[in-house]
């Protein structure tokens, strides 16, 4: 089973497309955290900052969904 796990997941470059999964990643861990005052949220300028310029960021994949 965990050999199954680990070929599903995928590694991908983040894009502009990705935005609104990327904030409702965010939002998941946000809500579920036990001290949510204790983290700022990303902005979408702070997220597009390095997903347009020279870094690339990386999303984790698992079923087409982001797990890191």
């Amino acid at each position: 089973m965990k050999k199954d796990f680990v070929k599903s997941i995928s590694v991908i470059i983040a894009s502009e497309d990705n935005i609104e999964s990327i904030f409702s990643f965010q939002k998941s861990i946000i809500d579920n955290m036990t001290n949510r005052e204790w983290f700022t949220p990303l902005t979408y300028e702070e997220f597009l900052t390095p997903i347009k310029g020279k870094d690339n960021a990386y999303l984790h994949m698992y079923n087409n969904e982001i797990i890191g």
